[in-house]
């Protein structure tokens, strides 16, 4: 290339070079809004990751102790229960009402249900009809129509029949109290892991809740594997769940 054409061409660079002054450019509104709730969001991350508590469960083994015997409170019969008064961690107190269990209303119970109604029916009625009969001896007796041994008669009478019914109500209790069974608690304490649930069918002797004695404390001894150790730390609060 010769200086001529080098010399020509200088004038075409600056000419191709002017100066624009400085450039800007402008972002849409959504850029700005998303920038700062991402700001806003990053900001509120690590707060809660300041102040934020993690819990982990974890299943180990492990026995309660108490420094007095927790109670095992048990049924005498087979039977259903049908009334609950209380739940897990309720404080008792002695001779209060826990639960109510009542045999299964088989045909033979039916029966004798039956049967006691129906006698009991039947001596109201004679003893009202010996009631009548010996109040109108007594009034005869007071005019001198009737003889002293009449009225003594209708009154052993009178007084068998009422021995008679109240025999027999002494019998139906017992009959009810053998379809029902009351369980209170034995002294004052806490409701523990209670072992069934309302109308649920239940044996003799069977296990139903446990009774820990009032003023009493707990004390848990657990076996931690090497691999869950590493969460505990002294004075640390831990929430148990026991079988």
């Amino acid at each position: 290339m010769t200086n001529q054409q080098i010399l020509m061409k200088k004038p075409r660079i600056g000419l191709s070079a002017p100066s624009l002054g400085p450039v800007r450019l402008n972002a849409p509104l959504q850029y700005h809004l998303a920038g700062w709730l991402s700001l806003l969001l990053v900001v509120a991350l690590l707060l809660f990751m300041s102040v934020a508590k993690f819990g982990a469960t974890h299943v180990v083994r492990g026995n309660i102790d108490a420094t007095k015997g927790v109670l095992t409170i048990t049924n005498d019969f087979t039977g259903i229960v049908s009334h609950l008064y209380i739940k897990e961690g309720d404080k008792v107190k002695a001779g209060q009402t826990l639960l109510v269990i009542k045999r299964p209303n088989t045909q033979y119970l039916a029966q004798q249900q039956t049967f006691f109604e129906q006698r009991m029916h039947n001596l109201a009625q004679m003893y009202q009809l010996k009631k009548a009969k010996h109040l109108a001896l007594l009034k005869l007796y007071d005019h001198q129509y009737l003889a002293d041994l009449k009225v003594k008669e209708a009154e052993s009478e009178l007084l068998a029949l009422a021995n008679q019914i109240n025999s027999l109500k002494a019998q139906y209790s017992d009959f009810k109290n053998q379809q029902t069974q009351v369980i209170k608690a034995p002294i004052d304490g806490i409701v523990t892991n209670i072992l069934f649930y309302k109308k649920q069918h239940v044996h003799a002797e069977q296990p139903l809740l446990h009774l820990l004695p009032a003023q009493k404390k707990l004390q848990a001894v657990l076996y931690v594997p090497v691999r869950d150790i590493g969460f505990l730390r002294v004075g640390q609060t831990i929430y148990l769940h026991y079988d």
